[in-house]
């Protein structure tokens, strides 16, 4: 099993959404399964932000843009590196530049799954465009990490996204009766599709 993430990240960045991603991603590496993570960054020097530094430091593959290049140009970089190596899930977490490739990475047969950190205006308008507007640019999935947020997300009424809730600061349970493989693949289906 293959997943792609995306995300943003800056010199001194810190917050919920890349902190998620320094925790959950080694679990799911030890879970067996592969995880590449592709960065917009705010600086020409990576090595200065703090995810990329600790995700690169365990031994993630990840490929980053500098985030001030133009839309067009993000975005067709996002889908080469897709493209080199399709994943079976992309998780865009914290980009609007995965947020607007998923229509194309859905396309090409693969889940696109968005995580909703928060109700403030980013992810107001995140519901609105990719979760309830155009039927070709919704998100496949779309986690929310709080009770609160899925029951505010489905609020917003119909859509053809799948709205599942999994919370910040749950382990993930590598630990059970199946082989780690098998109960990541459960997790997956459950919340993924």
């Amino acid at each position: 099993m293959k997943r792609t993430f995306c995300t943003y990240d800056a010199p001194g960045f810190t917050g919920g959404p890349n902190s998620w991603l320094r925790r959950i991603l080694p679990d799911l590496q030890a879970a067996g399964i592969e995880c590449q993570i592709l960065f917009f960054i705010d600086s020409q020097y990576p090595d200065n932000c703090p995810c990329w530094t600790d995700l690169q430091n365990k031994g993630f593959s990840c490929s980053a843009m500098f985030s001030r290049k133009t839309m067009f140009e993000q975005v067709r970089w996002l889908l080469s590196e897709v493209a080199k190596e399709p994943p079976d899930v992309f998780v865009t977490n914290l980009s609007v530049v995965g947020l607007y490739s998923g229509r194309w990475i859905k396309e090409g047969g693969i889940p696109t799954v968005g995580i909703l950190h928060s109700d403030d205006n980013y992810y107001r308008c995140v519901l609105k465009k990719f979760v309830f507007g155009n039927a070709s640019e919704q998100l496949s999935t779309l986690v929310c990490v709080s009770d609160f947020l899925a029951q505010y997300a489905c609020s917003f009424g119909e859509r053809q996204t799948a709205i599942k809730c999994i919370p910040y600061g749950v382990p993930i349970p590598v630990k059970s009766a199946l082989p780690p493989q098998e109960t990541m693949q459960l997790i997956w289906v459950r919340f993924f599709w």
